[in-house]
């Protein structure tokens, strides 16, 4: 296994009223936390077998004791005024310590796969970036093989065409890249449904 990879988790302290904000008006705060949660519960399961250095970047301090204080996860706090910001420091923290491919990926997409991440890095043998669209527009993940500031400049975050944004700036550089399958991100009611047709409960009640 390559030492040179390094898988990013960027996450949400677990603050009432400040995660999964979309869902507070269905479930109020207490139960937008607890989904919230669950998603990171499922991801910390999927992270922690997976092999390889990995980083968790806390958007506001890294607490005393969770699910990922131990030997397999480095932490830190996230820097910068706005995730763009955040994720280009995420990026170039990584490469400062000698990593040469980096994917990021948050906690919001209950079906992503230990498969995926291996797509992912193994596509970087190949091109120098690669994304994993989400079905709301943006991504659930992103990769890269050197520091790219000007993908995090100019976005205006959290709408249907951030994906699509990415990809012209990419275009305009003459940058190849690869899209990984679509998949879903849980941030409405309408996404915590889906998955509860499919039998998967993240609220309890």
């Amino acid at each position: 296994m390559s030492s040179d990879r390094l898988l990013i988790l960027f996450l949400r302290n677990f603050l009432a009223g400040s995660v999964k904000t979309r869902l507070i008006p269905r479930w109020g705060k207490e139960g937008a936390l607890e989904i919230y949660k669950r998603l990171v519960q499922r991801t910390h399961q999927l992270l922690y077998a997976f092999p390889g250095v990995k980083h968790v970047f806390y958007d506001r301090y890294v607490p005393h004791q969770d699910l990922f204080s131990s030997s397999e996860f480095d932490q830190y706090v996230q820097s910068g005024h706005d995730l763009g910001e955040r994720m280009d420091h995420a990026f170039s923290h990584g490469f400062s310590r000698g990593m040469h491919k980096i994917v990021i990926v948050g906690s919001d997409c209950y079906d992503l796969e230990k498969e995926h991440l291996e797509l992912a890095f193994s596509s970087l043998d190949r091109v120098p970036y690669v994304l994993g669209p989400a079905r709301d527009g943006g991504y659930y993940l992103l990769g890269m093989t050197k520091p790219s500031s000007f993908l995090f400049q100019h976005t205006r975050w959290s709408h249907a065409r951030v994906l699509e944004e990415a990809l012209e700036k990419l275009k305009q550089r003459h940058e190849n890249y690869k899209l990984l399958p679509s998949l879903m991100d849980i941030d409405t009611p309408e996404d915590v449904e889906r998955l509860s047709k499919r039998g998967i409960t993240l609220m309890g009640g």
